[in-house]
């Protein structure tokens, strides 16, 4: 998932004290730290001696507590936020599954910590009427993922959302008038509500519910508190109670403490030397430190069961800010670098530097993090680096966005909270990149873009044009609330329909994008969805008894409407109760495979609706390994695919569980499969001669798959962008390219029939933001990687490439930048001479596609290097303006006539004029044109008389001739510039030059 700024932040401020701060030495404005309590949609925001709780969504102020004066002075003022995290993965010897599924109900007292600077704890508690599932199905925020567990229906939460708990808003000074009411839309208002309620847009308010906040006990220790972290779990009674939990770093070592009603029950030290931070990382606890000489980072493993420690010393780095989990890799932050340490391997997996100095880290989901630089500007990073946003900041420009003194930033439901020293926050609502699935080999990936207004933004590579690249067709969800949880968006392959699944509410809607119409089916917990070509949603379904099955369904352009979904289910796969499901891959394939029918009576030939084809796979993974199902279908004018079967062709059976339960992509190829998982690619295959599979690393270090289309895959492997032939893939062959990924040029689609790439940027101002798309051709680049292999054949280069519509662009790059770069122009000169129409027969048109690249180059490089370039052609100018007129290309002969006139003019290197002014008497009598390959063959070629005239002759006879008003109007105005230079070099009027050509004219 990718984000972008949607607009410009909202900016507002803190209020001040509603106490008297007399004696109190300390700024009370200044906002230190943030952390959000998302389970419960609140934001608690920290300074020196305040507390304030703020509902999320929507932002409000609802609780807060100042601290008296005896109290600061008593026990310090605030330095530090802790909150009591909800795991997101079991802990081992820690924090169990079960633990972690009775948390979605827990309708408990939410804890938080304010360390102070006298080591006190003061532990706040937070009552609120409800739970992380009330706020998931009430507001939308993805709190948690109630796909991934079961039971659900069994439970016993409340869903009390009474008016007592409801916070209305009225006009300051009038409280006849409702600002607004925030009362659920699922109830009906009472008459005096309606009455009093004057806000038109009611319904699409959400309610913000009334909190108690309440400083509970206040815990006392004797060292200097490090760090804490603190987390509910079951007490160790048996009875099911959940109670707190904390860990204290100590200078000594990591103390872990089990509380009950906030009394001490058992308590436990281990061991640690010179810890500076707890962290989790893939299940396991660690503290990581530092040498307070060296400044070298220490990773601690911490071993919860017998409370031991295995240090790993991370040599050759320094100054440790901060750490997280990624993917499974332990993200060391530093202020000029990132470092992925593997805890397995006790390994670096990859380091990258910065392209700034960070001051604050973030992670912000599991493919992006967030740097806040020195000069407070933020940073989008996606995990191997790659920049997909960054704000600048230029004194000179007053649109650029202004520069906040930044304290801390936090992420929740796709959207930005910053604070600042002066006590101000901003608000950034986020676009975020909802993909569905890139695994339709047959066309480029179309990219969804959502955010939380119900907005849905459609780009498509196959259907843009370049003049277009800041309109974004925009599809409103058919719902005034904004309480929707969308989980999952895909359009299908030809993009007349596309599916959304609403999380929270159950809601299956399909849209139809020609006739702007929405289809409704409630009651679907679907926990993903791909579609199969243009008519087949792949749903993978949780029904009410809590198992899962895999359907297809064969959704219709028409009349979809007025009928339940059940009824365009054509299969159906359910999952054996003894098996757990972790994903459900579609594959559409670019090649169908022929599939043999054989009937009783040998001489029967098939009818063309009894002739079937492979054209896709579902491929079901479970934790014993996956099961492969052959989408047959007939395919009838238009390339249109009729589903008749979907086909269980294999299993293979796996005991890792953790390689399955990371998969990104499963696909078969030839006798075995790929395999995308944990940033590495796989090839799955049986030896000769044996039965087990073989599971090899192809690739690693791979960000994200950016398409496959056809026969070509398409990655981001750490910095760079790396095209593979699958046959080339599969055999651990060569990419086809690479190159490096540029900040804020991230590629998100790929059009091999261009050879060109597109990115998304986001072009942020102080006033505004837009979401534009950037184009860029790779094709000089895929052309370069092939010049560079031994023994190329260069005519099939022009085969292969010559018809896509930038090639004759990409060889004047590739002239030009090796012309710059002093480099050999062999291999390229000859492809560019050789480069003509393969269809078309080779002869005196061939030249045209050779001049019109050599113009162009010699137009954009400084005369300079011409020499060089007229070495390497071997032909002079004279040459070149010959072989325009041979074939008849007036459009290159005026160009090259201008530029061997007008380049440069100005400067006293390469001013032609002033050359020929100077060396007219010595170039009267004309040099052999072959001998003087550059610049001073130039002159003498301009006072050939017969050959002007000639080039005049021709320039108005196409100009005459012509019906196309742009071309005669350029070919005319080419002709009066010609008279105009003619003049200009006769100025004696030594020649009839000019004469002539006015007679011509």
């Amino acid at each position: 998932m990718f984000a972008w700024p949607q607009c410009p932040p909202q900016l507002s401020k803190i209020r001040p004290r509603s106490s008297d701060a007399e004696g109190l030495d300390l700024n009370d404005s200044r906002i230190i730290k943030t952390i959000p309590i998302t389970q419960s949609n609140l934001v608690v925001m920290l300074t020196a001696a305040r507390v304030l709780v703020y509902n999320m969504k929507p932002f409000a102020l609802i609780s807060s507590h100042e601290r008296s004066v005896a109290s600061v002075k008593e026990f310090g003022e605030n330095v530090a936020l802790r909150p009591s995290v909800q795991f997101d993965t079991p802990i081992d010897g820690l924090f169990s599954q079960e633990e972690k599924d009775a948390l979605v109900w827990f309708q408990g007292k939410l804890v938080f910590y304010v360390q102070t600077s006298k080591n006190y704890l003061l532990t706040y508690q937070i009552l609120k009427n409800s739970t992380a599932f009330n706020t998931f199905t009430d507001y939308g925020v993805s709190t948690i993922d109630p796909n991934n567990f079961k039971g659900k229906v069994d439970q016993d939460y409340d869903f009390n959302l009474d008016d007592d708990d409801v916070l209305v808003v009225y006009e300051k000074g009038k409280s006849s008038k409702v600002i607004q009411d925030g009362y659920p839309a699922s109830k009906d208002k009472s008459i005096i509500r309606q009455i009093l309620n004057t806000n038109p847009e009611n319904v699409i308010e959400l309610p913000i519910k009334k909190v108690e906040l309440r400083l509970k006990i206040v815990l006392k220790f004797d060292s200097d508190i490090v760090d804490v972290l603190g987390f509910k779990k079951f007490t160790n009674v048996g009875d099911g109670t959940i109670e707190e939990h904390l860990m204290i770093l100590f200078p000594n070592g990591l103390q872990l403490l089990s509380l009950v009603d906030f009394k001490l029950r058992k308590s436990s030290l281990i061991k640690v030397e010179h810890g500076k931070q707890i962290a989790t990382c893939d299940g396991r606890i660690m503290v990581l430190g530092e040498y307070p000489d060296t400044h070298i980072p220490i990773v601690n493993v911490i071993d919860i069961n017998d409370l031991s420690v295995k240090s790993i010393a991370m040599t050759q780095q320094k100054e440790l800010l901060t750490s997280f989990d990624m993917c499974g890799s332990l993200a060391l932050i530093f202020p000029d670098k990132v470092v992925y340490f593997n805890l397995d391997i006790k390994q670096i997996e990859y380091e990258f530097k910065l392209s700034t100095t960070a001051k604050i880290c973030k992670k912000l989901n599991k493919e992006l993090f967030l740097i806040i630089n020195e000069n407070n500007t933020l940073h989008i990073l996606s995990k191997y680096g790659n920049v997909i946003f960054a704000t600048e900041y230029d004194e000179d420009d007053k649109r650029s966005f202004p520069i906040f003194d930044y304290t801390d930033v936090i992420y929740f439901d796709s959207t930005l909270l910053t604070v600042c020293e002066t006590g101000e926050y901003q608000l950034w609502p986020l676009y975020e990149l909802n993909n569905g699935s890139f695994s339709n080999f047959r066309v480029c990936q179309t990219h969804i873009i959502n955010n939380n207004n119900n907005d849905i933004l459609l780009y498509s590579p196959s259907s843009d044009r370049l003049t277009n690249t800041g309109i974004f067709p925009t599809i409103k969800l058919m719902t005034k609330t904004y309480n929707n949880c969308i989980s999952k968006i895909c359009v299908n392959e030809n993009q007349k329909l596309m599916a959304v699944h609403i999380a929270n509410k159950d809601i299956l809607l399909i849209y139809n994008t020609e006739t702007n119409t929405w289809f409704r089916y409630e009651d679907n917990l679907i926990v993903d969805m791909q579609w199969l070509g243009t008519s087949y949603l792949v749903c993978r379904i949780r029904t009410d008894n809590d198992t899962d099955v895999v359907v297809c369904a064969r959704i219709p352009l028409q009349e979809a409407n007025g009928k339940s979904f059940n009824d365009f289910i054509i299969w159906q796969y359910s999952i054996p109760e003894d098996k757990e499901i972790f994903h459900v891959f579609v594959n559409s394939l670019s090649k169908y495979r022929l599939l043999k029918v054989k009937y009783k009576d040998e001489t029967k030939v098939a009818r063309d609706d009894e002739v079937f084809h492979k054209t896709g796979e579902i491929i079901v993974v479970t934790n014993s390994g996956f099961t492969i199902f052959d989408i047959v279908s007939n395919v009838v004018a238009g390339s249109v695919n009729i589903v008749k079967n979907v086909h269980e062709s294999g299993k293979v059976h796996m005991v890792d569980q953790e390689f399955l339960r990371n998969a990104d992509w499963v696909s078969s190829y030839k006798d075995g499969y790929l395999i995308f998982s944990r940033d590495k690619v796989f090839r799955m295959r049986k030896q000769d001669g044996e039965q087990a599979w073989k599971t090899e690393v192809l690739l690693s270090g791979v960000e994200r798959i950016v398409d496959v289309i056809k026969e070509e895959i398409y990655f981001i492997q750490r910095r760079d962008l790396v095209c593979y032939r699958l046959e080339d893939l599969w055999e651990s062959g060569y990419p086809l390219v690479r190159f490096p990924v540029e900040d804020e040029l991230y590629p998100m689609s790929v059009t091999p029939e261009s050879a060109s790439f597109r990115s998304l940027k986001c072009l942020f101002r102080r006033d505004n933001a837009k979401l534009v798309v950037k184009y860029e051709i790779y094709l000089d680049k895929l052309i370069t990687s092939h010049l560079a292999t031994p023994g190329v054949d260069l005519d099939e280069i022009t085969r292969r490439y010559y018809g896509l519509r930038h090639y004759k662009f990409a060889l004047e790059k590739i002239l030009s930048l090796r012309i710059i770069a002093q480099e050999d122009l062999g291999q390229i000169v000859a492809l560019i001479k050789a480069c003509h129409d393969p269809t078309n027969p080779v002869g005196a048109a061939s030249h045209a596609d050779m001049l019109e690249i050599v113009s162009n180059c010699l137009r954009k490089i400084e005369t300079k290097y011409w020499s060089q370039l007229f070495t390497q052609l071997q032909l002079t100018p004279r040459d070149l303006l010959a072989m325009c007129i041979e074939s008849n290309e007036t459009r290159v002969l005026g160009i090259l006539l201008l530029v061997f006139l007008n380049y440069n003019e100005g400067e006293a290197e390469g001013q032609l004029m002033h050359d020929l002014q100077e060396d007219a008497e010595a170039n009267s009598s004309g040099v052999p044109a072959a001998a003087t390959p550059g610049d001073s063959a130039i002159p003498s070629l301009l006072k050939d008389q017969e050959m002007m005239l000639h080039i005049l002759k021709i320039l108005v006879g196409s100009a005459a001739a012509t019906a196309d008003r742009q071309k005669a109007a350029d070919n005319w105005d080419m002709c009066f510039q010609l008279i105009r230079i003619l003049k200009a070099l006769d100025h004696e009027n030594g020649t009839k030059l000019v004469s002539s050509a006015i007679d011509m004219l």
